[in-house]
């Protein structure tokens, strides 16, 4: 098959189904898997390995999240790629190299490298952007896999990692046969980012002190905005001065790579 331009690329596509807009999803996990997404990586020269990488997950915030990202990498001169999801007006928007979204050409002849390993197996054809099933994710593995990658969960508070990790330390020998890591957010290169009236001396005792960012200090209208949040943690926090700097200062740079 032969893609003259864009539009070809754009009429190929959408022979496809858009899961996008689709309302219910009857395939289940034998079919929602990650090989696929591999297949069409290796034809692309794996280009998640070349370069360092922000994947930005969560419920809303994530497009802006991502801009702000590129933005500031763009800014300490790096050449930066973004992609987010959905578009508005052009699928193009999607792509974007230095602020720019990827020109008609680009698209189409990155496209046609793909194609190859799209038509290498027809059964698979039907399936173009993979939905990944959360449940049957091992993240244990992922440290392990990718040996730079770090994780960081924000706008969610700290309270709750005390809770996950003992529930995860009692489940998993039962169901994977496997014990926990002693300190399994340092193992797995896991930050989360605390509010300033989270109890900070009883979750530091499970993410350790390498692990916690500040995650407060902003003023959007939700019941997490503190405006003196930085402040607070220093003065009613309870923990110690060199503790305060890591949680505002080290571990943000080590989790961001700054």
């Amino acid at each position: 098959m032969l893609l003259r331009g864009y539009g070809d690329a754009l009429r190929y596509l959408s022979a496809f189904t858009d899961y996008e807009r689709a309302q219910r999803i009857q395939l289940g996990d034998s079919v929602f898997r990650l090989r696929r997404m591999a297949r069409l990586l290796r034809a692309a020269g794996d280009p998640h390995r070349a370069v360092p990488v922000v994947h930005v997950t969560g419920s809303k915030g994530k497009g802006a999240t991502a801009r702000l990202v590129a933005a500031l990498a763009r800014a300490h001169g790096l050449k930066v790629g973004l992609y987010t999801s959905p578009h508005l007006v052009d699928l193009r928007e999607r792509i974007e190299l230095d602020g720019r979204p990827i020109s008609r050409t680009g698209f189409a002849r990155a496209l046609g490298r793909l194609l190859p390993a799209i038509l290498a197996r027809p059964a698979d054809r039907r399936l173009v952007e993979r939905v990944l099933a959360g449940r049957r994710a091992r993240p244990a593995a992922l440290p392990d896999r990718f040996p730079t990658l770090r994780m960081v969960f924000v706008e969610i508070a700290s309270q709750w990692v005390p809770w996950t990790l003992k529930d995860l330390a009692r489940r998993l020998p039962q169901q994977r046969g496997r014990e926990l890591p002693e300190n399994p957010m340092r193992a797995y290169r896991l930050y989360v980012a605390c509010q300033s009236d989270d109890d900070l001396p009883y979750v530091l005792k499970y993410t350790g002190e390498d692990n916690m960012l500040m995650g407060t200090d902003y003023g959007h209208h939700d019941h997490a905005a503190d405006l003196e949040g930085l402040r607070n943690l220093k003065t009613a926090g309870g923990i110690s001065e060199s503790v305060y700097t890591k949680i505002v200062d080290a571990n943000p740079r080590a989790a961001y790579a700054l």
